[in-house]
């Protein structure tokens, strides 16, 4: 019987990645996590941007609801006084604070409440009849100081059509006529008040200097639209807030991001 010749046997070849090909995969797999969780960041970055211009703005319009319904306000109404609106101070210099540039101060403003229907003049010689003052608290009660500050580190600067550094300094007068009650708005960019420190029950410095201002420096308030942009690490571009001239009520504030055909209605933060 003839012999059966025997097949010669290969040895198996083991089958498996090489250490290039683990390495491919390893840094795509690496670039696709990174690219997600860039374009997460960038998308937390985007909404607490629009977090923080979308406060603002309410920030402004919650102040016009408290001079429009000044029972809300509190504080300042007797039988000699009467609450007229609020003024809001904004980049006051406060060398101990690193948020001087982002702060806003507010304040109550009150006046005579005896006042006849008609006074001679405009609206800030009204105030100036009514000896507007601030109500910074009496022995015993608190002071209508208030503080806002700019959400997620964003803070506010001039409109001016640039990429504006220049941060937003001023005062912004919202109140009500003593004799017609109608709303208006004044801005000064030139006068401040230490409200932090110089409006409470122990020291009214600031009623005192503002005051004063309403008799003889009124004319450095007047009545135009005012920008502010919300500068902010986490945006490229940054979106102006406005506030209408002399502005009445709620639908003074406006949000603009995007260029407009219509002038005086484009976006002046670059």
């Amino acid at each position: 019987m003839p012999a059966i010749a025997k097949t010669k046997q290969l040895p198996e070849t083991k089958k498996g990645f090489t250490l290039i090909e683990v390495m491919l995969v390893l840094g795509l797999t690496g670039l696709l996590i990174v690219g997600m969780l860039g374009g997460t960041f960038t998308a937390i970055a985007h909404q607490r941007y629009n977090d923080s211009v979308r406060s603002f703005a309410e920030y402004l319009r919650t102040v016009y609801g408290e001079v429009l319904s000044p029972e809300s306000l509190g504080a300042g109404n007797s039988m000699s006084e009467a609450v007229f609106g609020k003024i809001l101070v904004f980049g006051y210099n406060y060398p101990d604070s690193s948020d001087s540039t982002r702060s806003v101060y507010s304040a109550t403003l009150i006046g005579k409440a005896d006042i006849p229907t008609s006074i001679d003049g405009d609206f800030m010689d009204e105030l100036a009849y009514v000896e507007a003052h601030l109500y910074c608290g009496d022995a015993g009660s608190s002071s209508t100081q208030d503080y806002y500050l700019p959400l997620w580190e964003a803070s506010l600067a001039k409109a001016n059509n640039t990429h504006s550094s220049e941060p937003f300094v001023g005062t912004v007068l919202i109140a009500r006529s003593p004799t017609s009650g109608t709303v208006h708005t004044y801005f000064s960019e030139n006068l401040t008040y230490d409200l932090r420190d110089g409006c409470t029950s122990e020291n009214q410095t600031a009623s005192g200097i503002f005051r004063t201002d309403i008799q003889d420096r009124r004319a450095e308030y007047r009545q135009e639209a005012v920008g502010f942009c919300i500068k902010s690490e986490n945006a490229a571009v940054y979106r102006e807030v406005r506030l209408a001239e002399d502005g009445r009520n709620t639908s003074a504030i406006s949000i603009l991001d995007t260029d407009s055909d219509i002038p005086g209605e484009e976006n002046r933060c670059r």
